[in-house]
C-alpha cells in the first residue's frame, strides 16, 4: 500500500507551487511570513469532506455483496474509518502547479485582482513520506496531490479494503487511518 499511496498522493512535487490569494491576504502573508491554514470542515464546498466517505461506503457495499466482500472487510472497519474521519481535524492550505490558471484567478484572487505567490517546495518544510499516526500532531505537515480521477480513487480504496482481508486488526486500523486521512485528497471529478 505504501507504493500506491506514494504514487497517487505523494509524487515528487514541482520546484514551485503557487498559492492564489487576494491583495489583502498577500500583504498578510508577506508581513507575517506565514501561511494560514483553513479547517477542512469549513471549506467553501461542503461536499469536499463527504465525497471520499461516500465512495468508501459505496465500494464497501458493493464488495460485501459479492465473494470478495466477505474476505476483505471486517465488520467494524467501517465504524473505525468513520470514527477516524470525523475525529481527525484537518487544516489545509491549497496550492496549484500552474501559476497562471484562469479558474484559480477567478475563484481565489479577487477575480484576477490578487496574486499568485510562488513557493519553493523544498523550503516549505513538509514531511515527504506517507503519514504515520505516531508523528506528533504539531509536526504533521504534508504536501498531498489532489486526485480527481474516479478510477484511481476507486482502485486505491479497493486496495485498502483488500489489504484488510490479509492483515491483522492492527493493520486494519492503519488502513482505516490512511483512508480517513487521505479523504481530503479525493475530490469529486464532476
Amino acid at each position: 500500500m505504501r507504493d500506491e499511496l506514494g504514487y497517487l498522493f505523494f509524487p515528487e512535487p514541482p520546484l514551485t507551487l503557487y498559492h492564489y490569494c487576494s491583495a489583502s491576504t498577500f500583504i498578510k502573508i508577506i508581513e507575517s511570513r506565514k501561511l494560514w491554514l483553513t479547517d477542512f470542515s469549513k471549506m467553501n464546498d461542503y461536499a469536499e469532506e463527504t465525497w471520499a466517505a461516500k465512495l468508501v461506503y459505496q465500494l464497501h457495499s458493493q464488495m460485501a455483496r459479492n465473494e470478495e466482500g466477505s474476505e476483505c472487510f471486517c465488520n467494524h472497519y467501517q465504524e473505525e474509518y468513520e470514527s477516524r474521519r470525523l475525529r481527525a481535524r484537518k487544516f489545509l492550505c491549497c496550492f496549484s502547479e500552474n501559476g497562471d490558471s484562469l479558474s484559480q484567478w477567478r475563484a481565489y484572487s479577487d477575480n484576477g485582482a490578487g496574486f499568485a505567490i510562488g513557493f519553493n517546495t523544498h523550503r516549505l518544510r513538509l514531511i515527504r513520506n506517507i503519514p504515520i499516526p505516531t508523528i506528533p500532531d504539531d509536526q504533521r505537515r504534508f504536501l498531498i496531490k489532489i486526485c480527481y480521477d474516479h478510477e484511481k480513487q476507486t482502485e486505491f480504496i479497493k486496495s485498502c479494503l483488500r489489504i484488510n482481508a490479509n492483515e491483522n486488526s492492527r493493520e486494519e486500523f492503519r488502513t482505516a487511518y490512511h483512508l480517513a486521512f487521505l479523504s481530503i485528497a479525493m475530490k469529486n471529478p464532476g
